[in-house]
């Protein structure tokens, strides 16, 4: 199965994209959780990122 969340950076913008289009992106637990994890380490990253 592939990444149920995809993540793409652009510039200063972060892109958290669904992948489950064979229920039409769908949302359930395990799309909540990884939503949940990329946009902490997305938030994390642009922290860290600022400061340097």
């Amino acid at each position: 199965m592939s990444e149920p969340v995809l993540v793409e950076i652009i510039g200063q913008v972060g892109l958290l994209r669904i992948n489950r289009p064979e229920v039409f992106n769908a949302l359930n637990d395990e799309v909540m959780n990884a939503l949940a994890r990329r946009s902490t380490v997305s938030r994390m990253t642009k922290r860290s990122a600022a400061w340097s």
